[in-house]
């Protein structure tokens, strides 16, 4: 099929306007269906059509872009992220575009695309994915589409779909929090998780619940409550637990803002950290540092991992050829941060 097609081959196939096609290949927002969105970009996909803007924009001064997807660019944790990619791009000479989602799915489809249209040295994905066949097939594939023209993508979290990932082990971190918590006689533990769609939350919940079970422990689902990643999260799910039938001494939380709003909610209710419950979070925010009292968590080093992700993207050993060693060993292993959330039993 020749790459020379035009847009209005593009809406022939797909069976709608030029005008509807270019809203959907240009308009991150423009209020289109789902169905009606896929469709067309799966016309434009079969016929190799993609307006290629850069090339007409950058003409004069080439320059290599990155492209940084996030999930929601109010929390810290990815602003942490981006500090990291865009730095660091910049160091090496290049720009970096940042694409909030608001962890909208049909969003986060369309920068992919816009971001294919670009030309873009590479995508960073920030955040964890969902556990979702759709999710999955398409993220995939444009991910292989990506690939086979020379772009790389890579995640810093588990996205439920077939990508490089050079985030941490999740699942082994939750494992860690709750060893840690074990080791220091708290024996009923209960865990804040993010939403329970999210691939990095699962994991979470899954080695919490491999360090109970190892430690000779019940693993009860009613001391597990998932919501967002907010302090206004932490602060519902810690009630939703409260008002449960099973006591806690102790707590882990997917982030630290999950932490800090479980220490809000544990205060309305009359409860001291660390004397009554103890607390341990994920991030070692810059907040972490001044909350009362200050929370104890686990540095994930987010700023060096964007770093690094730069670094994957503009490393001239191209995609195929990086082992799973080589991807694992860019990351640093998340480092406990102690400090005063945390009581021995």
């Amino acid at each position: 099929m020749s790459s020379r097609q035009s847009i209005r081959d593009v809406a022939k196939a797909a069976g709608v306007s030029i005008t509807t096609v270019s809203r959907v290949m240009n308009t991150v927002d423009y209020p289109v269906s789902a169905e009606l969105r896929e469709r067309v970009i799966e016309a434009a996909r079969q016929l190799n059509y993609s307006p290629n803007r850069s090339a007409q924009s950058l003409r004069k001064n080439a320059v290599d872009v990155i492209g940084l997807i996030v999930r929601d660019i109010d929390y810290s944790y990815f602003g942490q992220i981006a500090r990291g990619v865009t730095e660091s791009a910049l160091d090496q000479g290049c720009m970096a575009f940042v694409c909030n989602t608001g962890r909208k799915l049909e969003k986060e489809y369309a920068y992919h695309e816009l971001l294919w249209q670009h030309r873009v040295k590479g995508i960073v994905i920030a955040g964890g994915g969902v556990a979702d066949a759709r999710y999955a097939e398409i993220v995939t594939r444009q991910t292989k589409r990506m690939q086979a023209a020379g772009l790389k993508v890579v995640a810093l979290a588990p996205q439920g779909a077939e990508m490089p990932c050079l985030g941490y082990d999740h699942q082994a971190l939750g494992r860690r929090m709750t060893e840690y918590l074990l080791g220091i006689g708290h024996q009923d533990i209960g865990f804040l998780a993010g939403p329970s769609s999210v691939v990095t939350s699962q994991r979470h919940v899954c080695g919490y619940r491999s360090a109970i079970e190892e430690a000779g422990g019940v693993f009860r689902e009613s001391l597990v409550a998932c919501g967002a990643f907010s302090e206004e999260g932490g602060d519902k799910t810690c009630r939703q637990l409260l008002d449960g039938s099973i006591p806690f001494t102790a707590l882990c939380a997917g982030n630290d803002d999950i932490a800090i709003g479980a220490i809000h909610a544990l205060r309305e209710r009359g409860l001291r950290v660390p004397e009554d419950v103890s607390i341990v979070g994920v991030g070692n925010t810059p907040t972490s540092r001044y909350t009362r009292p200050q929370l104890t968590t686990f540095d994930t080093f987010r700023y060096q991992t964007g770093v690094r992700a730069v670094q994957y993207v503009l490393s001239e050993i191209p995609a195929a050829e990086w082992s799973e060693n080589q991807i694992a060993a860019a990351c640093p292993t998340p480092q406990l941060i102690e400090r005063n959330s945390v009581a021995a039993r």
